[in-house]
């Protein structure tokens, strides 16, 4: 799902940095985060991902511009979170997206 994302938002010339994992390599990350989360915590994280509007995005300003916002996102799991920040022009386009960036 997360390879189809990425490559989705390439297609739709949006500028995208993340790590180039395969599919494979993408399910071994993200089953690690749950790793040895008992199964109410792991219902409690899925279901907010299904959530819409669960993740709270902030204003970067002192990366941010008149003509774009940049945000930034944690998506959190039960061991650690996915740092997601990405940029917007004014009239809400995506312009850029970077997963898992230091």
């Amino acid at each position: 799902m997360v390879v189809e994302m990425l490559k989705s938002l390439k297609t739709a010339k949006v500028q995208v940095e993340a790590p180039n994992w395969d599919d494979r390599a993408w399910t071994v990350y993200l089953r690690g985060m749950y790793k040895d989360a008992g199964l109410q915590s792991t219902l409690e994280y899925v279901t907010k991902a299904g959530e819409q509007g669960s993740y709270e995005s902030s204003v970067l300003p002192e990366k941010s511009d008149k003509n774009t916002d940049l945000h930034r996102l944690l998506v959190a799991f039960p061991n650690g979170s996915i740092p997601i920040t990405y940029k917007e022009s004014i009239d809400g386009r995506l312009l850029s997206v970077e997963i898992l960036s230091k």
